[in-house]
């Protein structure tokens, strides 16, 4: 199958949209939100990055624990190397 040339041309045109699709059920998931009432922005994506926003430093280590875990459980993890931490206010 993956010997055809059509297979993989779809494998190679689709491949960026499945993993940004993989990547916002994760943040859906880790974050716990619903489709329901007033909806909070917690995360940022652009291709293969992600903005983890809160107005707390506990609040930031809890929600990328819970990333951690679910993108875990999909065979991806958190690159600490390519981490970055910006404070914004007090």
């Amino acid at each position: 199958m993956l010997d055809n040339p059509i297979w993989t041309y779809l494998i190679y045109v689709l491949s960026p949209l499945i993993f940004a699709l993989v990547v916002d059920y994760i943040m859906s998931e880790a974050a716990g939100r619903n489709t329901f009432g007033l909806k909070w922005i917690e995360d940022l994506d652009f291709a293969d990055d992600v903005a983890l926003l809160d107005n707390s430093w506990d609040g930031i280590k809890h929600l990328t624990k819970r990333i951690q875990m679910k993108a875990a459980t999909m065979g991806l993890a958190i690159n600490p190397d390519k981490t970055k931490v910006m404070k914004i206010g007090k």
